[in-house]
């Protein structure tokens, strides 16, 4: 039966940290999601019942169709007794969360279709309780995120009933290859011969004070 895979994501800051990707999809060979994601995910909170949509459309590898809700995390599963959660300028904590999924190079109805398999986020947030546990009690702006493993759904499981909104696309520009360093300049014509002028010149210079001193020794 064929199956479609679907990769967990997680967005939040800390008390001390600003907003950071906290999970980031595994994807093989697809570095660099953190800040597109940052760009792609977040918003007012959702409300329940409702999950927005977003695709990514990118110019050097397949586009991202992005499912995901903006909630308030439990304070039990980010070890604290008591909660809300809020951060050190007395702002309300929340969760980005959600799962994103590869998309063919041409869609054959003409573009994607808000979907997501029933449970699909349910499953994700399960396995991103731990990262946000470790991300909220360490509070480090350099913590490695996460990287997720996918969820395989059927490609015909029940859908999730939600009252959707739909984002207009992120177009992310392909990513630039670092410029080698220029070459050095190359040497200036006649260098050598100028520096063998300079240093006769200095000889000559030498040898004229050394008779000078003995011519008035004498």
């Amino acid at each position: 039966m064929e199956s479609v895979e679907w990769w967990p994501f997680l967005i939040s800051r800390g008390r001390r940290t600003p907003f950071r990707t906290v999970v980031v999809p595994g994807l093989p060979g697809d570095d660099g999601l953190e800040p597109v994601l940052l760009d792609a995910a977040g918003g007012r909170p959702t409300p329940a019942g409702e999950l927005r949509f977003r695709v990514i459309e990118r110019h050097d590898a397949d586009d991202l169709a992005l499912v995901f809700r903006v909630i308030r995390p439990d304070p039990a599963e980010a070890g604290e007794q008591r909660g809300p959660l809020y951060d050190e300028h007395s702002r309300p904590v929340y969760l980005i969360e959600g799962v994103l999924r590869t998309l063919p190079a041409v869609a054959p109805d003409g573009g994607p279709r808000p979907w997501v398999p029933q449970g699909a986020l349910r499953t994700a947030h399960e396995h991103n309780v731990s990262a946000f546990h470790r991300f909220w009690q360490t509070d480090r702006y350099d913590l490695a995120p996460v990287r997720s493993e996918a969820l395989s759904f059927p490609a015909n499981a029940a859908a999730e009933r939600a009252q959707w909104a739909v984002a207009p696309p992120l177009r992310v520009r392909a990513r630039r290859s670092a410029k080698p360093d220029p070459p050095p300049p190359p040497p200036a014509a006649g260098g050598r011969g100028r520096r063998l002028l300079l240093w006769w010149g200095a000889l000559l210079v030498v040898a004229g004070a050394v008779v000078l001193a003995f011519a008035l020794g004498g």
